[in-house]
């Protein structure tokens, strides 16, 4: 055999090795982005679906029909969405509750201090009148004298109750 015969065989051997290799690896570079891709579509739409439920789009449901884990991952998204969303709603309900409440609680107490004020006012005047009347004696005027301090206490809680000052100290021990 002529070396020139081997080296040209040599030649057109490692061409096709060459175009053999370089098929294979296009081939298997094909094969991985289309592998990867079955795994990534569904992550980029967990990903996306959990973004938007994140900044508050509780209606925002992951739409991925498969058998597999990523199918059972995005069935379990979409319950879990149904599910904040049905209790965000529940909360909501409880809150306007709550707020229902506290008003007529407010208005209640606001409308008792505006029937009490009246005859502590006038307990208050006719302590006062006995206190600077010189027919009682000393131990009379004591009594009066802490009627008129407990009045006096009673008075400062209704206005504190008109002022909404009561309200708010109970929010604060509370």
């Amino acid at each position: 055999m002529d070396v020139g015969n081997v080296l040209a065989a040599e030649k057109k051997l490692r061409t096709i090795i060459t175009i053999i290799f370089l098929g294979a690896l296009l081939l298997s570079l094909i094969v991985s982005f289309t592998f990867s891709s079955h795994f990534t579509r569904p992550l980029k739409k967990l990903k996306f679906g959990t973004s938007r439920v994140i900044n508050g789009d509780l209606s925002h449901r992951i739409d991925i029909k498969r058998k597999d884990e990523f199918g059972e991952l995005a069935a379990a998204f979409n319950h879990m969405a149904v599910s904040l969303q049905a209790h965000i709603g529940k909360l909501e309900e409880s809150k306007k509750k709550v707020e229902e409440a506290y008003r007529l609680r407010e208005k209640f107490l606001k409308e008792t201090s505006h029937r009490i004020i009246t005859p502590v006012s006038i307990i208050g005047g006719y302590t006062e009148l006995l206190l600077e009347s010189s027919n009682l004696n000393d131990d009379q005027k004591e009594r009066i004298r802490i009627i008129r301090e407990r009045n006096d206490e009673i008075q400062k809680l209704v206005r504190d109750a008109l002022e909404g000052n009561y309200l708010e100290e109970e929010e604060g021990d509370g």
